[in-house]
Parts: C-alpha cells; structure tokens; sequence
C-alpha cells in the first residue's frame, strides 16, 4: 500500500499481517481526495479508526494541517507510528503536526477536539449494531466541515439524511465500499 499524491506520493505504508485491519483501497483513497481537492493547506483533519493512518498520512501529503489519528489496537498503533516516522523523515517535520490517541472513537467523541475533514472507517460490522447512528459524530466537526464515512456497499440499513446534526451531501460506492459525506451546516436562524 502505498500513498497515491502529493508531497508523500509513492511512499510504501507498513500494514499489520494477519487481517487485523480492512485498509481503504487505493481507488477509495484516490476518490476521496479527487472530492476534496489536492490542496488541503490550513485545514485540519481526524482520522477515526485509522488503522495504518494512510487516510491522515494523504492528508498531510496534500499540505493538511494538524491530523489526529484515533486507534484503539496497541499493536495496529505502533505500525501507524512507524509509518508516521517515514513521513516525517520525508516533510518536514515543522510541517507534520500529528497527535495519536490509543483509544476507541466513541471516547475520542467525548474530548471535544474538532475539525474542518473527519474520516471515519470502522470495521464494517460496527453498521450492524443498532445504535450506530446515535453516536454525537457532530461534535468533531467544525461548521462548514465535513465527515466522510467508509461503510460496507451493501449497507444493513440505509443512510440517514442526517447523522447527528450533519446532513448528507451523498454516496458513492467504490467496489466492495461505499462513501456517505455528511456536512456540517451552520443554522442560519441562530442569534
């Protein structure tokens, strides 16, 4: 797996063996950040259930500010610093500011940090829980911000139109994955 544009084009990621972790497909990686633009300078991003951070790591090859990287595997997280200390050797490191939190995402939700992009790729049987919709996702996202969820295409349940405040822009499937991004709009009505 490597990182598909940007300052880290081409860089290799390490990935646990085993199957411990489902990473996003280079093509759902690549779509993403054809959606968000190649220049994400001055933005900050989270990256929830990051596994090897490939995500976070496009981030901050396409210039992203800050990016908080959310995994709660001991084992997953020491590969993730792993690919980090590459990247860094490769940026300047001035230029990568990253934090890792070891810790499950809905605790995460609970510390109040925000951001302008969210990606969240849980493993796909989290969507067959029944509450999976009713976690404050909101909170995370700045105003005008987006959330970008990664979910099985064949979706137990459909997507709501809003997540916990957030609206859905729309979906779009790649393979055996779709993307929901959901956006995070200002009331205009507030005073």
């Amino acid at each position: 797996m490597r990182i598909v544009s940007g300052r880290l084009k081409g860089m290799r990621l390490s990935s646990p063996s085993g199957g411990l972790i489902r990473p996003t497909t280079g093509n759902v990686r690549e779509a993403v950040f054809n959606i968000l633009g190649q220049d994400l300078s001055g933005l900050d991003f989270i990256d929830l259930c990051c596994g090897t951070g490939a995500m976070g790591l496009e981030a901050a090859s396409r210039g992203a500010n800050t990016i908080l990287f959310v995994e709660r595997d001991r084992k997953v997280a020491q590969i993730l610093r792993d690919n980090i200390q590459v990247a860094a050797k490769r940026i300047n490191q001035d230029d990568l500011k990253t934090k890792i939190y070891e810790e499950s995402f809905e605790v995460f939700l609970r510390r109040g940090y925000q951001a302008s992009l969210i990606y969240f790729d849980p493993p796909y049987d989290y969507f067959y829980s029944k509450d999976w919709a009713d976690k404050p996702y909101s909170k995370i996202v700045k105003p005008g911000g987006l959330f970008l969820m990664e979910h099985p295409k064949r979706e137990p349940r459909q997507i709501p139109e809003t997540l916990d405040g957030l609206h859905l822009r729309k979906t779009r499937k790649y393979g055996k994955s779709s993307l929901s991004i959901f956006e995070h709009i200002e009331d205009v009505h507030q005073e």
